[in-house]
């Protein structure tokens, strides 16, 4: 196998926001080293499909269109230039690298420097969230709504918030945004089109309002609703808030940062980086929401946790995360675990993380990164594709 050839680098400035793509080159399309069609796959561990290379180098989010294309979002490096910038890879299902598009800036000339999420509409639109800097702050979010082929759609801006994610609605052009508002340092939960901003930002129940926080995390509920994740100051707990035509009802406490609802309504929450790990199962009966804890074993007495987490289209709830000294993936249902893949780093003494995690029917894709002990060495961005 050989390492990803010559690429092309395609330079394109649409109207508003600038946009770099990379694209596999002719004689990589030739090569017929393509790998044993779909099932498991790695890429960027020198033994995958076609041995391509991920990009980037900074992943924070991925998803899955319909078409079973993966879609990888994070930090790239353009050629000739020290500061990364907010980035899209897009992988076929069967592990074939089909390129990488780069958006540099906004229309009122943000430096789009980061990537914080990526989600998929159920018609297909991707929608990349980026983070928008001037004069060294970030203070603005930008949006894209990209095609198949990763170019852009549409585009929009959101002054005055610091963006952590994205939510997508039964509107395939229209969107969540979530984080903390810059000026004032609250929480902001907020509709976006391509036009913009829509309505007014959400207003916290009396038991949040007028706390600093923000919105961590948000999923779309199956009966039309959002599930949105907030953790304000005074509060010991994240809270679980059901947000029905903008208005806000507090569920309950949460187990963790991170929230992913499963096609049945059932919740689930996970906690961050720490000593005790869990996954928790939130339910409702009868107008009431109690909480099911799954304890969670990984190296005893050492740090780790959870860094995502989905539901599959069976519910099974999958986690990515690392522990000790290596990332994971595992598959968990009815508390149980019933599958697990780790990654490791290579070299000796090394250490690896999972970042992030999607499904697409009977395929887990997840991405992570595997680091060298000397510091002098480069990291790997590692993308692996599994059916458990």
């Amino acid at each position: 196998m050989r390492k990803i050839g010559l690429l092309l680098l395609l330079l394109t400035v649409p109207a508003a926001c600038s946009e770099v793509t990379v694209s596999p080159s002719a004689a990589e399309d030739e090569d017929d080293d393509a790998g044993s069609g779909p099932g498991d796959w790695t890429l960027g561990d020198g033994d995958g499909p076609g041995d391509a290379v991920v990009q980037i180098s900074e992943p924070v989010d991925l998803t899955i269109t319909p078409e079973g294309v993966i879609f990888l979002a994070g930090n790239f490096s353009v050629a000739g230039q020290t500061d990364k910038v907010c980035s899209v890879e897009r992988v076929s299902a069967d592990g074939q690298y089909l390129g990488l598009t780069s958006f540099e800036t906004s229309p009122s000339g943000a430096r789009l420097g980061s990537a914080a999420a990526v989600e998929v509409s159920p018609s297909g639109e991707v929608l990349l969230l980026c983070i928008g800097t001037k004069s060294g702050a970030s203070d603005s979010a930008w949006v894209g709504w990209l095609a198949s082929d990763g170019s852009l759609i549409a585009e929009a801006e959101v002054p005055d918030v610091l963006p952590y994610g994205l939510s997508i609605t039964s509107d395939q052009m229209d969107a969540v945004l979530f984080g903390a508002s810059v000026s004032t340092g609250l929480p902001y939960y907020q509709h976006v089109s391509t036009t913009g901003p829509t309505g007014t930002p959400l207003a916290l129940p009396d038991d949040m309002a007028g706390r600093t926080g923000h919105f961590y995390s948000a999923d779309h509920h199956p009966d039309g609703w959002t599930v949105a994740l907030a953790v304000v100051d005074g509060v010991s707990e994240p809270k679980l808030l059901r947000v029905d035509d903008d208005t806000p009802t507090i569920l309950g406490a949460a187990c963790g940062y991170h929230v992913a609802v499963a096609p049945d309504g059932t919740i689930y929450t996970t906690d961050d980086i720490s000593t005790t790990r869990s996954i928790c199962r939130h339910t409702e009966s009868g107008g009431a929401w109690s909480t099911e804890t799954w304890p969670v074993e990984l190296t005893p007495g050492k740090l780790g946790g959870f860094a995502d987490l989905d539901v599959d289209d069976q519910g099974r709830v999958v986690v990515v995360g690392t522990s000790a000294d290596l990332g994971f993936a595992r598959g968990y249902e009815s508390g149980q675990l019933v599958w697990s893949d780790d990654l490791v780093s290579p070299a000796p003494g090394g250490t690896a993380a999972g970042l992030a995690i999607a499904t697409h029917d009977d395929r887990v894709v997840y991405v992570g990164r595997a680091s060298p002990s000397a510091p002098s060495q480069p990291a790997a961005t590692v993308l692996r594709s599994l059916r458990p």
